[in-house]
């Protein structure tokens, strides 16, 4: 029993001394490198004391050094290279103040990166203003960012520009200039004053965005004024506003206590309209685009109604030259006997009638007060003369186109006459005639060949070896006609619905103002029934009506109308046909000129027994009749012509019978 224990305590001490008999090792060596935010898959497994290893950190890490070396105890030098990725320095800011775990606060211009937790104030350059006191660094899930991003922004530079003298600024105590600051921040609102002559389109300027750079929302200027009208004609001088259905627009101003600025369309009550126009008054300037009416003395006129304060560049002035210029006075001159109407002074565009004494003419029959250089004459300015020249005996007229003249200067030989006429349509500019005739001197009138709805304008001189004399003028309206009957207008039947083809009608007589489809109940090719019928609305006669009225300007190409098609035209209506009827349909052709109304009828169709019959047809039946009458009658009169032949003494002898119960006494 006393072998085996001696036995384990020997093997025990051998093995204690073995195990302190072992030989010392070399330094230890390091493993890769590790931690959060390091990429290891690319170190080996372990490294000896001294070896250098390019630290790589994940995109969220941020290495603290470039290399890391294994030190002589089996551990790098810098145990954790990776640490979470810091918040950048701030693109365009000049410098920063940075506050730690606020507790104090250290000056820095400039640091690359910043850790989460740190606060920053930041200055900009110039130009630029940072909008918020502070920037927080916070940590985040992709490493780290600043709370805000808005670090330096873009400001509005200080309005300058010819005629501002001053730039306000507004604040809690209103405004207040502020002629030392050069830059204004996004949000800032400012009033700018002018120089005298100018003024500022708007009220206020407010500094806006306007994608990458800040700038006043409207174009700050002082626009230069135009100087109010003066002079000793001119009476008074209104601002002028516009009436539009109750609206009222004067660019940039509006009045409740004074006259303020405002920029935008405005209802007005008709009283405050008045108010304002008579507590409007005189200043020494205009602004731009202000409307102004002028008044004038007695005696003066001017030739514009408004006048407006236009840009001329770098000035303003008025869109037409603002005058009060003398009105025509009534004329004086050799010849005149009187004028009609008879007043002081005349308007310009006055016209009056010229009478003149025995022994002269008038060159004019009418003198217009016209504006020449600012001045107000007459034209022509001698209205009678006398009787040296070609003295026109009668002056064409409506009632008789013929123009009469005579030589009156018996000092001139005279060798004919030279005789214009021209014509034109107030109501078709495309109409224009003008014909030219020299005249021997044994003819002393000629014959016109005028038209329907046309002005005339004839001028007549006479010719002699020393020259052409003057002309004389006459002018006359000849008053319009009966619109030509179209024979084109059609009728179709298709066996159950009948359509009446339009086409226009010209305007050689006078405008066209409408056309009417008239029916009546009953067959007649006559077109005293549509002439003397007049139109009434709703077919208050539904054996004559009227089925449809159209305006010309909707009849410019051939059209359609269905007979009967129960709608209305023009208030008129269409009223359905009964096909056991007989109609007559008349197109009537208006004109309509200078209050003359002239119409003419046409005889569109006849309807029949179902059908349709054309007025031509009509004819042509009335035409057969007529020679089946006539030939009738032929025969008739040779049947007369034999038996007369065949009585005794070539006589055609008419016998009484006389009846059987009669007795001869």
């Amino acid at each position: 029993m006393q072998i085996p224990r001696i036995f384990c305590l020997f093997f025990i001490t051998l093995c204690l001394l073995e195990s302190d008999a072992s030989p010392v090792s070399g330094p230890a060596q390091c493993r890769k490198p590790g931690g959060e935010g390091i990429i290891s898959e690319q170190y080996k497994e372990s490294y000896d004391y001294g070896e250098e290893v390019e630290v790589r950190c994940k995109p969220e890490y941020y290495a603290l050094f470039q290399d890391i070396t294994c030190g002589s105890s089996g551990q790098w030098d810098v145990p954790l290279p990776c640490v979470a990725a810091k918040c950048k320095h701030p693109e365009g800011v000049v410098a920063v103040r940075t506050r730690k775990d606020r507790l104090y606060y250290r000056r820095r211009w400039i640091e690359e990166f910043y850790s989460p937790g740190d606060e920053i104030t930041v200055w900009c350059h110039k130009g630029y203003y940072s909008p918020h006191d502070t920037y927080t660094c916070l940590a985040t899930e992709n490493g780290s960012d600043w709370d805000r991003h808005d670090f330096c922004i873009p400001q509005c530079e200080k309005p300058r520009g010819e005629g501002i003298s001053k730039v306000l600024i507004k604040t809690n105590d209103g405004y207040i200039p502020q002629n030392d600051t050069e830059y204004y921040n996004r949000g800032d609102k400012i009033k700018v004053e002018c120089d005298t002559g100018y003024s500022s389109a708007y009220k206020t300027y407010l500094c806006v965005s306007k994608g990458n750079r800040s700038d006043w929302e409207k174009p700050v200027s002082c626009d230069a004024q135009c100087k109010a009208p003066s002079g000793e004609e001119i009476d008074l001088v209104e601002k002028y506003l516009d009436q539009h259905e109750g609206w009222y627009f004067h660019f940039g101003q509006r009045y409740y206590d004074r006259w303020d600025y405002y920029d935008l369309w405005d209802y007005y009550d008709r009283r405050d309209y008045y108010y304002r126009r008579a507590h409007s008054g005189r200043s020494n300037y205009n602004n731009l685009w202000d409307t102004i009416m002028v008044r004038c003395n007695e005696g003066f006129f001017t030739p514009f109604k408004v006048y407006t304060c236009v840009s001329n560049g770098s000035s303003s002035d008025w869109d037409n030259p603002v005058s009060c210029v003398a009105k025509c006075k009534a004329p004086r001159g050799e010849g005149i006997q009187s004028v009609s109407p008879s007043r002081k002074t005349y308007d310009h565009d006055d016209l009056i009638a010229v009478q003149c004494n025995a022994g002269y003419y008038p060159i004019s029959v009418a003198m217009r007060c016209v504006t020449t250089n600012g001045s107000h004459v007459w034209d022509p300015p001698a209205p009678c003369k006398a009787l040296n020249e070609t003295n026109v005996i009668k002056f064409p007229s409506v009632e008789d186109d013929t123009i009469k003249w005579s030589w009156q200067n018996h000092t001139e030989e005279i060798i004919g006459h030279q005789l214009n006429i021209s014509a034109r349509r107030a109501y078709n500019n495309s109409f224009i005639e003008k014909e030219s005739h020299w005249l021997p001197v044994n003819i002393s009138e000629f014959k016109m060949q005028s038209k329907p709805g046309t002005f005339y304008e004839i001028q007549i001189r006479g010719l002699t070896l020393s020259g052409a004399g003057t002309y004389r003028t006459w002018s006359f309206e000849t008053p319009i006609a009966e619109p030509p009957v179209s024979v084109r207008n059609e009728v179709f039947f298709n066996g159950t619905t009948t359509y009446v083809k339009l086409f226009p009608a010209t305007d050689l007589n006078g405008p066209i103002s409408h056309y009417e489809i008239i029916v009546k109940e009953m067959e007649t090719n006559s077109s005293d029934v549509c002439s003397g019928y007049s139109s009434t609305h709703y077919n208050a006669n539904p054996r004559l009506y009227t089925a449809a009225q159209i305006p010309a300007h909707n009849l410019t190409q051939p059209t359609t109308l269905t007979l009967g098609d129960g709608q209305r035209y023009s208030d008129f209506f269409n009223a359905p046909l009964n096909a056991s009827l007989q109609y007559s349909v008349f197109v009537r052709v208006t004109s309509v000129w200078n209050e003359v109304k002239r119409s003419s009828c046409s005889v569109a169709v006849f309807h029949k027994g179902g059908r349709w019959i054309s007025p031509s047809g009509y004819i042509y039946v009335s035409i057969i009749v007529k020679i089946i009458l006539l030939l009738m009658l032929v025969l008739l009169y040779f049947i007369l012509q034999r038996k007369w032949r065949s009585e005794p003494g070539g006589k055609l002898q008419i016998h009484t019978p006389t009846p059987a119960n009669t007795q001869t006494p």
